[in-house]
């Protein structure tokens, strides 16, 4: 009788200590089953009522999806509070699978065709701006050319000058020369931050 019952306490024993090596699986919803698929998230904005993101495969522009989340006070800020921690990104990542009401919308069809962006090629960067783009800095040099970044309501974009325009100096340029400059080529570079915002 001694022998069972020192058997039973055993196993009782035993089930305890595996009972505690047990973790509970990390909380899963649509935004958890995308990062499962590949997809990464490259921006995203929150506040106390919602979280806000675009998430993307790879560098492939083929699929964008735009992911949103009810947010309450209290989980913003502790989403908020990952902010100083080393593995930062990570930990954010693992708060919004736990997030309820999530919706993901397929907003690839936003991407601009390579004909729209050629259409400007040979307007200005005046042009550009009467088309509500914003011209957000430059990036070059006289001996390697400049190139002029503008993000619109949808897109934003790199934009190169016709061939044969010469910039000496940037700092010799008022913002009526740059929008006067000749448009000769245009890049996609990604969604606009004001769709994720939306």
């Amino acid at each position: 009788m001694k022998k069972l019952t020192a058997v039973i306490l055993l196993l009782i024993m035993v089930l305890a200590l595996a009972a505690c090596g047990i973790t509970k699986p990390a909380a899963k919803n649509e935004i958890t089953d995308l990062l499962d698929q590949g997809y990464e998230c490259r921006g995203w904005t929150a506040d106390e009522t919602m979280w806000r993101g675009m998430f993307l495969k790879g560098d492939s522009y083929d699929e964008i999806l735009k992911v949103t989340a009810p947010m309450t006070e209290k989980q913003y800020e502790e989403f908020n509070g990952y902010f100083d921690d080393e593995d930062a990104d990570a930990k954010q990542m693992a708060f919004l699978g736990t997030l309820t009401g999530v919706e993901v919308t397929d907003i690839s069809d936003m991407v601009p065709a390579q004909e729209e962006l050629d259409a400007y090629v040979g307007k200005t960067l005046g042009d550009m701006e009467a088309d509500s783009f914003e011209n957000t800095g430059w990036t070059g040099e006289p001996e390697t050319g400049f190139s002029f970044y503008y993000d619109g309501p949808v897109y934003y974009c790199r934009v190169m000058p016709a061939e044969g325009t010469v910039i000496e100096d940037m700092d010799d340029l008022s913002a009526n020369d740059i929008r006067a400059i000749e448009i000769g080529a245009v890049e996609f570079l990604g969604i606009s931050s004001t769709i994720v915002d939306q």
